[in-house]
């Protein structure tokens, strides 16, 4: 690996004793900056593993909750169309985050496991948040009018997939991030109470 700094500006002089705290000397004035190192490996930024697995941080619904999050913030730096089509992968994204969020809260009152009889299908978001209505998770008409309209779009794979409707498309922007957020912050006072 190699680590390059560079600071360019006219008639300044570059003081750098350690990484951290450094000085501009621009003027005969003493400027104090924070200089922030890059790292790039010398094969063009390819990331290689670590060499160990890494460490899993709180039991299974907080991991089901973080990757929740990690699917929302993945999804939010895409933009709501592209070529006036709406962006699936985006909307992949933010259904799955949807999925994680509500199969979070209901194996928080399943430590081991969610029997077979009742857990819902892979996919079923309106399944998984009627098992959440069932343990406590209050009802907002209209979280479930969006999670129902979600649904046929996520258990059909229609994000991921080119298929013909017989019904318009819903504005899926309009209603999925309020949607997602919601259901993340909730379900978070529940899982980490410390929030």
């Amino acid at each position: 690996m190699w680590a390059e700094a560079r600071l360019r500006v006219k008639g300044a002089k570059f003081e750098a004793p350690r990484l951290g705290l450094c000085f501009l000397l621009l003027g005969g004035r003493r400027q104090i900056f924070r200089l922030h190192l890059v790292i790039i490996p010398r094969d063009g930024g390819a990331m290689r593993p670590p060499i160990f697995p890494p460490q899993t941080i709180g039991d299974t619904p907080q991991q089901y909750l973080h990757r929740a999050r990690m699917f929302r913030d993945a999804a939010m730096q895409l933009p709501d169309y592209v070529n006036s089509e709406p962006n699936w992968p985006r909307y992949a994204l933010l259904m799955h985050a949807i999925e994680l969020a509500l199969k979070a809260y209901a194996r928080h009152f399943y430590p081991d496991g969610i029997p077979a009889g009742i857990e819902p299908k892979q996919h079923d978001l309106t399944g998984w948040y009627e098992l959440a209505l069932k343990h406590g998770f209050q009802d907002e008409p209209e979280i479930a009018a969006n999670i129902d309209v979600l649904n046929d779009l996520h258990r059909s794979h229609f994000s991921r997939y080119p298929q013909s409707r017989s019904s318009p498309l819903p504005a899926v922007e309009t209603i999925i991030d309020t949607t997602v957020d919601h259901l993340i912050e909730t379900f978070t006072c529940t899982i980490n109470p410390r929030y």
